[in-house]
């Protein structure tokens, strides 16, 4: 096994402990900003090493948080930030974001678009090869789904913007309420619960 390398802020015994910094130096007047790697070696037998961000727990207070950011550039389009689970022969790699436990209540998970004159949407896709035709797409119009949608238990309830589903729609038990106007097109099924509508519906084929 080679040597391990350590970094490592300063200990303190009543206030707070040291910072650990690690950064690239900024660049000249005619030149960007060098590149950082953190990446585990390949390996030759078994699993590739692992890398863990995290804070430590916190007493009489939360623990602390994790920010992962890019900066923001003066033209053009932002930088990206891409989470990327690893490719195999049989299944590839999960992507999990899970919000925090709690004895009362768990945290929120919210995905969101940045401020802008025109936001942008937020959009499910299946297929990485073809992201013309996501799952799932929200905006400021209202939420677009593609491919049928099925409900179950609480069923669901859409404001404002409307609802409009390609594929059909099948909505069990408690029903679907939707206030704002309402769009399928190749047939909808309702059981139990029943449908209501406030703003209008509309329905083809």
């Amino acid at each position: 096994t080679g040597g391990r390398i350590f970094i490592s802020g300063g200990e303190s015994t009543s206030t707070t402990s040291g910072t650990a910094a690690l950064v690239t130096a900024d660049a000249g007047s005619a030149g960007v900003s060098g590149f950082m790697v953190l990446s585990t070696g390949a390996s030759k037998a078994g699993n590739s090493g692992s890398i863990y961000f995290g804070t430590g727990d916190g007493t009489s207070g939360r623990g602390g948080s994790v920010y992962v950011t890019v900066g923001s550039g003066s033209s053009g389009s932002g930088g990206e930030l891409v989470l990327a689970a690893g490719g195999a022969t049989d299944t590839g790699g999960t992507v999990r974001i899970t919000s925090g436990p709690g004895i009362v209540r768990s945290g929120d998970v919210v995905i969101s678009p940045g401020d802008a004159a025109v936001t942008g949407s937020v959009k499910l896709l299946t297929d990485s090869n073809n992201p013309g035709t996501p799952v799932l797409t929200s905006s400021a119009d209202g939420v677009l789904i593609n491919y049928g949608l099925t409900v179950y238990d609480t069923g669901v309830s859409v404001n404002a913007g409307g609802i409009q589903v390609t594929g059909g729609l099948s909505a069990m038990d408690n029903g679907l309420k939707v206030t704002g106007g309402f769009t399928v097109t190749d047939g909808i099924v309702v059981g139990n619960g029943g449908i209501v509508v406030d703003g209008g519906i509309s329905s083809m084929n």
